[in-house]
């Protein structure tokens, strides 16, 4: 099967495969145990563009945009790229299950109008933003460290490969 002008080869891209699979199922498992919890998700929402729209529509349709992005770059770039993008799943697939376990931990708690009252007071706009700053942090700073090693590991191939094109010219066989 071709893939954007290449053979799609299942065996050679079985990682990105199982990931990008998993990403989309855990996307719609995240949307359906987000919903469970309705009655409170005005209070406990921390995705910033849910916070602008109040509405899961923007979400969905970014998350699409993303999943495209992902699966045309992977194949329309080369292999270096490609840990790049395995990457970024990865760290999608643990925000999301961070995001499953979230909703299903308020699964079951009962809101009396005392509990509704007492977490509007506790979940406030400042708790929110520093919630989704701490969570950056602790989510984005690992991606960030996978570009800094994937910038040097480009610097150490680039001069690795340029080593061997010297010695296969020195080294050449004459016939």
């Amino acid at each position: 099967m071709k893939v954007f002008g290449k053979n799609f080869v299942l065996s050679k891209n079985k990682g990105f495969l199982i990931l990008f699979v998993l990403n989309f199922f855990l996307f719609i498992a995240d949307i359906f145990t987000t919903l469970l919890n309705k009655n409170i998700l005005h209070l406990v929402e921390l995705n910033p563009v849910y916070r602008v729209t109040q509405s899961f529509l923007p979400i969905i349709l970014l998350n699409l945009v993303v999943f495209l992005v992902v699966w045309v770059a992977y194949f329309k770039y080369g292999a270096v790229y490609r840990f790049f993008w395995i990457g970024l799943l990865v760290m999608i697939v643990f925000l999301r299950l961070t995001a499953i376990n979230n909703a299903l931990s308020w699964n079951g708690v009962e809101f009396t109008e005392e509990k509704l009252v007492e977490m509007e007071k506790t979940f406030t706009p400042e708790y929110k933003q520093e919630a989704l700053v701490y969570y950056g942090k602790v989510y984005y700073s690992p991606f960030f460290f996978c570009l800094l090693v994937f910038f040097f590991w480009c610097l150490d191939n680039k001069g690795f490969r340029k080593d061997q094109i010297l010695l296969s010219k020195n080294f050449e066989v004459k016939k």
